[in-house]
C-alpha cells in the first residue's frame, strides 16, 4: 500500500538503545521502537509506523517536550540511526541547539518521539525519480541514466541512501558520481563505506572527497572548498540525462555548488537541493 507521506503525519515513541561516536563531530543514536507498527488513517492521532525508508530522500522530525516547550529537529534518515553534533564544534553556536543538547544528556531507557520519514525527493530504482516542488505539489516522475552528487558534511546522509538502493539491484545501471565535502579528514562520515562501495562497483559508482585542510597526512584528494575543476574532473559532461543532487550546508550551495554548476553548463532543471 502506498500513502502520501505529507499527507498523514507519522509518530512513534522510540526507547534510546546505545550511544557511538562515529566522527570526530558527530554521534549516533540508535533507538527501538515499543510499540507495534500501524498504518496512520487519522492525521490527528499518533500512531507507531516504521521509520525506515530503503529507497528516495527520507526525514525524521525528532521532537521533546521539556519545560512545557516543544522542541522539534529534522534528521535524515540514513540508516536506522539518527546524526546530531557535538556542542562547541561550530563558532556561531558554541552551545549548539536546544533539541541537541536534549539529546547529548539522554540516558539509556529514555524515550522521544519521532515523526517521518517525509521528502520531496524519491528513488524508485533503476533510473526512476520522483520529485516533488513542494509538499503540497504532484510529483513529477523523471528520468535519468546518470547523478552527480554535492555532499558537505552530515548531508551525505541522503545520497548514501540513494547510493545504497541503487547499488544494491543489479539490474539498476545507474551511474552515480559523488563530490563529499568536509572539514577534515577526520570529520568524513563512512569514508570507509564508500571506498569499498567504489571498489565493487567501479562502472556504476566513483567517490571523490575535499577537506578545507590537511594536517600533516598523505592525502591523496582534494584540498579546498568544492570548485569547477573538481566538478569537471569527476562528473561527466551536462546532459539531459544527469541529474544533480546537493545537501549540505546553504553557504556550500549558494557559493561553491550553484555559481560553479551554472559555469559549467549543468541545466538548473536537472539540479536538486535536499
Amino acid at each position: 500500500m502506498k500513502f502520501n507521506l505529507f499527507t498523514f503525519q507519522i509518530t512513534t515513541a522510540a526507547l534510546l538503545a546505545g550511544v557511538g561516536l562515529a566522527s570526530a563531530a558527530v554521534y549516533y543514536y540508535a533507538f527501538v521502537k515499543r510499540k507495534p507498527k500501524k498504518l496512520l488513517e487519522d492525521p490527528s492521532v499518533n500512531y507507531s509506523i516504521v521509520l525506515a525508508s530503503k529507497e528516495g530522500s527520507m526525514f525524521i522530525s525528532v521532537r521533546k517536550l521539556t519545560d512545557s516547550l516543544l522542541f522539534a529537529h529534522i534528521h535524515q534518515l540514513v540508516t536506522s540511526m539518527n546524526v546530531i553534533y557535538f556542542k562547541d564544534t561550530h563558532p556561531l553556536f558554541p552551545e549548539g541547539g536546544k533539541m541537541t543538547q536534549y539529546l547529548d544528556n539522554l540516558k539509556i531507557g529514555d524515550s522521544i518521539n519521532i515523526r517521518g520519514p517525509g521528502g520531496l525527493l524519491t528513488y524508485n530504482g533503476r533510473g526512476r525519480f520522483a520529485i516533488k516542488s513542494s509538499k503540497k505539489a504532484d510529483p513529477v516522475q523523471k528520468k535519468y541514466k546518470k547523478v552527480a552528487m554535492l555532499a558537505g558534511g552530515s548531508g551525505i546522509t541522503p545520497m548514501y541512501q540513494l547510493i545504497k538502493a541503487s547499488l544494491a539491484d543489479s539490474y539498476d545501471k545507474l551511474e552515480i558520481y559523488l563530490i563529499y565535502a568536509n572539514k577534515s579528514e577526520q570529520d568524513i562520515l563512512l569514508f570507509e563505506e564508500l571506498l569499498n562501495l567504489e571498489m565493487k562497483h567501479p562502472t556504476r559508482f566513483r567517490v571523490w572527497f575535499t577537506i578545507d585542510a590537511r594536517k600533516g597526512k598523505v592525502w591523496t584528494y582534494s584540498i579546498g572548498f568544492i570548485n569547477s575543476e573538481i566538478i569537471k574532473e569527476v562528473f561527466p559532461q551536462p546532459s539531459a540525462d544527469l541529474l544533480v543532487l546537493m545537501c549540505g550546508p546553504d553557504a556550500m550551495i549558494e557559493t561553491a555548488c550553484q555559481p560553479n554548476l551554472d559555469k559549467l553548463g549543468y541545466a538548473r532543471d536537472n539540479r536538486f537541493k535536499y
